[in-house]
């Protein structure tokens, strides 16, 4: 599976601390898209499913983590080997969150077991409202497949768009739900 990088603790993409895993590949090249370097895929970041698995389940032992959140890059895009990722992590994690480029009608339900929030649909970028909580641009659904964690969620959207500044590996990553640049 291609992967970009891995940061604990990510507090913008998702209630709690969390694992974030940003995957490498994606077809839907959505203009304004805040991560276009993940597009197109890099055979040098490829990791065996199973090595990326026992990675995720130690980093969240180590830290007492049970919530995680991939994006991209598409995690849809990698789908046979991303839904095998997920069901072998799944008893370490009570809460994982996948934002796609595709709708829920567009997935198969098999590939939907494992995953208790998802957030679908392109990025558009002139429907980008500002405070828009966990969405980059208002045609995107919260989908809670999982149901029982709508009030946890609930509660962590009424703080908007955080944003969450890092440096890793000499580099500034800001991670979380960016407003549309005006101008």
């Amino acid at each position: 599976m291609k992967v970009e990088r891995i940061v604990y603790p990510v507090i913008t993409l998702g209630p709690d601390k969390r694992i974030g895993v940003w995957t490498i590949g994606c077809i839907h090249n959505c203009k304004g898209c805040i991560n276009p370097e993940l597009q197109v895929l890099d055979s040098n970041k490829d990791i065996k499913v199973d090595a990326l698995a026992n990675l995720l389940i130690k980093q969240a032992k180590d830290n007492d983590c049970r919530s995680i959140t991939f994006t991209g890059g598409d995690p849809m895009y990698q789908k046979e080997e991303f839904t095998q990722l997920l069901k072998l992590i799944r008893p370490y994690f009570d809460d994982v969150l996948v934002y796609t480029g595709y709708e829920y009608s567009e997935l198969d339900r098999k590939d939907l077991l494992n995953i208790d929030v998802l957030i679908d649909g392109k990025y558009i970028e002139k429907l980008n409202e500002k405070d828009l909580p966990l969405r980059g641009s208002s045609n995107q659904n919260v989908i809670f497949i999982n149901r029982t964690l709508i009030d946890k969620y609930d509660e962590f959207m009424k703080k908007g768009r955080p944003i969450q500044n890092m440096i890793i590996n000499n580099e500034l990553i800001s991670i979380g739900i960016h407003n549309r640049l005006e101008g």
